[in-house]
């Protein structure tokens, strides 16, 4: 017990490291949500974007294309030189530049126009655009094959674009929260990268220091066995560990409390949470038996806490990642984590299958943890018999 309170004593001391980062972990979280938060809700509207349109002819189907991009678009003089045209992209000032070439429109009444375009190369907002004036063009041209003149189905085409009417969308309910994630769930996805560095930077740092030679060596000649002394750091990591769950716990439900009451999956969310806390728990716990020095220490906290989070999906979308990063991935508690929470965001109603992935990571969580602390423990053997 005398060496718990020792324990607990010096994490203590170390409160407002623990504070620190669970500001910075709330400032990342309403940012990301606010991010996210736009971009859901503009999902299925016309986007505007800035564009430039150059005219290099004065002609009928240049001004009816000018007029038709300009209805969508906000259109952006960025100048006529290739240079104030690179600068512009490259600042994205403009994402589309669109050139009407001298005789285009001779050109095109013979099937032959084209039109030059440059674009910010491989952005979703190109190929948006792209279709757009391909469709145009098709329209103008199944007119004029159909013998309209090119000021008619210029004409034409104006009539159609101001008699098109928005689509009502209506997200279906097959998955329970209507194609949504929860208000919570950006909080949750960043939980990893707030729980690995706390606890290490806190806790680790304790048992850091009780390894020292000169304190490790008090301890020895003192009555109390090495099964109590390590009994004694695991209950410190537990207590911390807890301490850091319900922090987070209680902010997520200061801000988000009404939502996550009302989930069909708290059990489930909390579990999760649970399991990650106890990886980042034996993680931190076998950084301190490792290593022995306080500047090694914050880079290796770092570096994990970093490398997790962008192989385990926390920073980057575990969609986006490719086969050969996500078969590496699979090896990481975080990316189970993720891959848990991802299967809870995604559907209220679970079925079968769906829990038995759930299960899994949380398998394999727990798996992890106790590798971990296994993996300390026996390094405190061997130092022990050095």
């Amino acid at each position: 017990m005398r060496v718990f309170k020792g324990y607990m004593l010096l994490w203590l001391r170390n409160w407002k490291m623990s504070l620190m980062y669970f500001g910075i972990f709330l400032g990342i979280v309403f940012l990301i949500q606010f991010v996210t938060g736009e971009t859901a809700d503009s999902g299925y509207q016309a986007q505007r974007e800035n564009i430039a349109v150059i005219l290099e002819e004065d002609s009928i189907l240049a001004e009816g294309l000018l007029d038709y991009l300009d209805g969508l678009h906000e259109i952006v003089d960025t100048g006529t030189e290739e240079g104030d045209i690179q600068s512009a992209l490259y600042y994205r000032q403009v994402t589309f530049v669109v050139t009407v070439p001298e005789g285009f429109e001779t050109a095109f009444l013979e099937g032959n126009g084209k039109l030059d375009i440059v674009a910010v190369p491989g952005s979703v907002q190109s190929v948006y655009l792209e279709n757009q004036l391909q469709t145009w063009l098709k329209g103008v041209r199944a007119y004029t094959d159909s013998g309209y003149t090119a000021e008619e189905a210029v004409e034409h085409m104006a009539v159609l674009e101001a008699e098109k009417e928005e689509a009502d969308i209506t997200m279906s309910e097959r998955n329970g929260n209507a194609g949504e994630m929860p208000a919570f769930y950006y909080f949750m996805q960043f939980f990893p990268y707030l729980s690995i560095p706390v606890l290490g930077y806190t806790a680790s740092h304790v048992l850091m220091q009780f390894r020292r030679k000169d304190i490790h060596g008090r301890l020895g000649c003192a009555p109390v066995s090495e099964l109590f002394q390590n009994l004694g750091a695991l209950g410190m990591f537990c207590v911390a560990g807890a301490f850091l769950l319900v922090m987070t716990l209680l902010a997520m439900l200061l801000f988000y409390g009404n939502t996550f009451i009302h989930t069909q999956n708290q059990g489930y969310y909390l579990t999760n949470m649970a399991c990650m806390t106890g990886t980042a728990m034996a993680l931190a716990f076998l950084f301190g038996v490792l290593i022995q020095k306080e500047d090694v220490l914050n880079a290796v906290i770092n570096t994990v806490a970093l490398g997790f989070g962008f192989l385990g999906g926390v920073f980057v979308p575990l969609e986006i990642l490719g086969d050969s990063v996500r078969n590496v991935s699979r090896f990481l508690p975080v990316y189970w984590y993720e891959v848990v929470l991802q299967t809870l965001g995604s559907f209220s109603r679970l079925t079968p299958e769906m829990k038995e992935t759930i299960f899994q990571g949380y398998g394999i969580q727990a798996a992890f943890m106790v590798a971990c602390t296994a993996v300390a423990l026996a390094i405190v053997r061997i130092k022990r018999d050095l």
